[in-house]
């Protein structure tokens, strides 16, 4: 490339203007490179940003400007994602520009919140699948929906959904410190067919801990049996397994169930860990 497209890259007015303004673009990550000497890892884009001058716009996001939620381990989970960013700044020597997603993140999020205040409905992508529900994405903005935000019985996300599926979804809460977003359904998903409950009162089973929450008793485990059931066990929390934490797996005896009111309503199942399961 010319030495003289190279100073104009810099002082270029389409780029000056989108920096100083912070313009918000959209593109989608092409490649992710690790970490070499002296460089962290970073994610190479295309800006689509009218220069003047013929070809594409080389753009890079580097691993501490790629999300303002987490901090990722590598740049890999946005490679071949629809993304925001803005422009940071001229790479002189590489012919690139420095984005930042973090930012427009930022930015969005404060547009998105005044939204939020008019009760809107927004259209999210899913961008990760728990047990207790899923990770959706609204402009960049990535808030948590839980399955029982997501259905009227309980019934899990996982079931009916994937990553990368589109949901619309609104503002439950946020939470005020950590300015976490906690989103719930548009259309609360209803259950048409009967609850499949495998397990029986007395049986000993294995299961995974799927949630672990405080209430006036004292704290309980969600416990999802290993069998296809779509039935999850509270049990408490047992003295001998200190810190028992989600994913863990638990062998469990079911105590008592409790049917539900039709058979389209999740029983309550309430059972007793025994002890961690042999791995």
């Amino acid at each position: 490339m010319p030495e003289d497209f190279k100073v104009k890259m810099s002082e270029n007015p389409a780029i000056k203007e989108a920096i100083e303004k912070e313009s918000i673009f959209h593109t989608v990550g092409l490649t992710a490179f690790p970490a070499v000497e002296g460089r962290e890892p970073f994610l190479s884009i295309l800006v689509p940003i009218d220069i003047g001058k013929p070809g594409p716009v080389k753009g890079t996001i580097s691993m501490s400007e790629a999300d303002n939620t987490f901090s990722p381990r590598n740049m890999n989970y946005l490679v071949g994602k629809d993304i925001v960013f803005v422009i940071t700044g001229v790479d002189e020597e590489n012919d690139v520009l420095l984005c930042s997603r973090k930012i427009a993140q930022d930015k969005n999020k404060v547009a998105l919140l005044a939204e939020m205040a008019q009760e809107g409905t927004f259209e999210g992508v899913i961008t990760g699948i728990k047990d207790f529900g899923a990770f959706v994405e609204v402009r960049g903005v990535s808030g948590m929906l839980r399955n029982s935000d997501y259905a009227t019985d309980h019934s899990r996300i996982a079931s009916r959904y994937a990553v990368g599926d589109r949901i619309n979804v609104k503002c439950k809460s946020i939470v005020k410190d950590s300015g976490r977003i906690y989103w719930e359904a548009a259309t609360k998903y209803h259950r048409t067919t009967p609850v499949v409950c495998n397990i029986e009162e007395g049986a000993v089973t294995v299961g995974k801990v799927i949630d672990v929450r405080t209430f006036e008793q004292g704290q309980g485990v969600f416990v999802r049996p290993v069998d296809g059931s779509e039935v999850d066990v509270l049990c408490s929390m047992p003295r001998n397994i200190p810190e028992l934490d989600r994913d863990v797996m638990v062998v469990i005896r079911v105590l008592r169930i409790q049917p539900g009111k039709t058979d389209l309503d999740l029983p309550l199942v309430r059972g007793m860990i025994l002890g961690l399961a042999q791995t």
